[in-house]
């Protein structure tokens, strides 16, 4: 096998790896969108007693339990204290958007007259 062939094979079956890999993940994502707020109250209650003692494994196993059950994880700033917060909805609009357009239509009782030149 030449050497041109060979390259051409190698990166046949790279971009097949590769789209294959993509295409396989896009229901995954998708999947790790859906917010289950009560599984991720009850992960993070499993945390809480470790709140006081140790707040660096808390604040890692509440964050962990956010990303699991598809939360919205913000990072602690200073003033604010972090938080899970449901994903945006995500609104898909129709291929065309807008269907129709209204004018307005003149106020009622005002006509209004031709110009005379």
């Amino acid at each position: 096998m030449s050497a041109l062939k060979l390259l051409v094979a190698v990166v046949i079956s790279t971009a097949s790896t590769l789209t294959a890999g993509v295409v396989g993940a896009l229901p995954i994502t998708a999947a790790a969108r859906a917010w289950d707020e009560a599984a991720f109250n009850d992960c993070a209650e499993g945390y809480e007693a470790q709140r006081e003692d140790d707040y660096v494994s808390w604040y890692y196993g509440v964050r962990q339990c956010c990303i699991s059950f598809g939360g919205v994880w913000h990072e602690q700033q200073p003033g604010q204290a972090a938080r899970c917060d449901a994903p945006p909805r995500i609104v898909r609009v129709p291929p065309g958007g807008i269907l129709e357009t209204f004018s307005p239509s003149p106020p009622s009782g005002s006509a209004i007259a031709p110009r005379s030149r």
